[in-house]
């Protein structure tokens, strides 16, 4: 997945569809395990990782099936998929967070409209992406990351 997304990015690079010198990138999903993490870090330098954390695997599995009803998402019809899709997270990306310092990763409560999550998230962002745009040197090498299990 990593060697997929660094060549993804390099074309963006070489298009100048991204200019790291300029643009922030924003991660959804990825890395999804400690080793990918490892890899990443000799191309990018993570400035905040936002973990989109449901307090119940209830909750969560209740959402899902609604979204497979509204989107015609057959993976997240199955209870019983979403439910080792869950374990699967919590075995092989949730350590993730502990890759990186406490002081980087915040917890956002996923739950609501998403005009609602996407504010708990943009409260996370704005203040990085400000300080980001009063130093224009910093972007070369920085990402902000959205850490989800879906």
């Amino acid at each position: 997945m990593i060697e997929i997304w660094q060549r993804w990015l390099a074309k963006q690079i070489q298009s100048q569809s991204f200019l790291p010198s300029e643009q922030i990138l924003l991660l959804d999903g990825i890395p999804r395990n400690q080793h990918q993490c490892q890899m990443l870090d000799d191309h990018i330098r993570v400035v905040q990782v936002i973990h989109l954390a449901c307090p119940s695997d209830d909750l969560i599995v209740h959402r899902l099936k609604l979204r497979a009803l509204l989107e015609g998402r057959a993976d997240d019809s199955d209870e019983a998929i979403i439910r080792q899709r869950l374990e699967v997270y919590r075995h092989e990306t949730a350590p993730v967070l502990n890759f990186y310092p406490p002081a980087v990763v915040h917890q956002i409560d996923p739950l609501g409209s998403p005009a609602e999550v996407l504010q708990r998230i943009m409260e996370c962002l704005t203040p990085i992406m400000n300080q980001l745009e009063v130093d224009k040197n910093s972007f070369a090498r920085t990402r902000l990351e959205v850490l989800s299990a879906f």
